[in-house]
């Protein structure tokens, strides 16, 4: 039998042509990826440490736009032909743990090598 309406125009058609634009327009949407930038003091922290770790230490001071590689505390001679923009200040590189920072449950030791005190 054959009748006089379109297929489109039946109801298991309709259900189908939805979906199937639904599909479509899901397919469709790719998801847009977006990357940061490194801020540029960032840029500049990383540069610093590798030309203080030349000098085999993981601290400096900026002042006056010299950078002063620091090792325990005892500021040594600056590094020739340097020069950076960053804000004076002492600076670290790496991952730095204070002296008094608390352990995690899981540690034993802390980064400077010293056992976990833990209160209980």
């Amino acid at each position: 039998m054959v009748s006089g309406r379109p297929f489109i125009y039946k109801k298991q058609y309709k259900i189908y042509f939805l979906f199937g634009i639904i599909v479509h327009a899901s397919a469709c949407s790719i998801p847009i990826r977006e990357y940061e930038f490194p801020e540029q003091s960032f840029l500049e922290q990383r540069r610093m440490c590798q030309q203080v770790s030349s000098r085999k230490s993981k601290q400096y001071m900026v002042v006056d736009r010299k950078v002063l590689p620091m090792k325990k505390d005892e500021i040594m001679a600056p590094i020739q032909n340097t020069e950076s923009d960053l804000q004076q200040g002492v600076y670290y590189c790496g991952i730095f743990q204070a002296r008094n920072y608390s352990c995690s449950p899981y540690q034993t030791r802390r980064l400077d090598g010293k056992e976990c005190r833990f209160q209980r």
